[in-house]
């Protein structure tokens, strides 16, 4: 997270926060925590650019790995009542994650606050980097640093 915000304002930095996509309850704990893996990335930018695909925000997902990604741009003002691709997908997603109607996150800005207390059912929770389960410690992740990403 230190390095994700290094380059922003202690102000700024303030407003960055990580989520991570859980399992819904379950009768019996799930083995490896309730983390759900998804290996799709979808990032939506002012409800205006939408990025959907495989690869990931390194030099390697960029420029070496067998990746594809599509990026759908949606500028222009639509008609009244009318939404983006972008918007459509965002809300799409906060819904299903939230667990809410997707009316109730058409402002993105206004809905925000559901993130920081969601609503009961909502599939989503804060990521906590020191959490032991999910951390891999920086001495393996520097020593395998060469091996993963070996293009300097």
């Amino acid at each position: 997270m230190a390095r994700l915000t290094a380059g922003l304002s202690s102000r700024d930095r303030a407003k960055v926060r990580l989520f991570i996509l859980v399992s819904p309850p379950a009768s019996t704990p799930p083995t490896f925590g309730r983390h759900t893996y998804v290996h799709a990335k979808i990032w939506v930018f002012d409800d205006e650019l939408a990025v959907i695909g495989s690869a990931n925000c390194n030099r390697r997902g960029w420029e070496h790995d067998s990746e594809v990604n599509a990026f759908i741009f949606d500028d222009r003002s639509p008609a009244a009542g009318g939404q983006t691709f972008a918007q459509k997908l965002r809300q799409h997603l906060w819904a299903e994650h939230l667990n809410v109607s997707p009316a109730v996150v058409t402002d993105g800005v206004a809905s925000a606050r559901l993130w920081l207390s969601p609503p009961a059912g909502a599939r989503i929770m804060p990521y906590n980097p020191t959490a032991a389960r999910d951390r891999i410690p920086d001495s393996v992740c520097n020593t395998m640093l060469g091996t993963i990403d070996p293009v300097p």
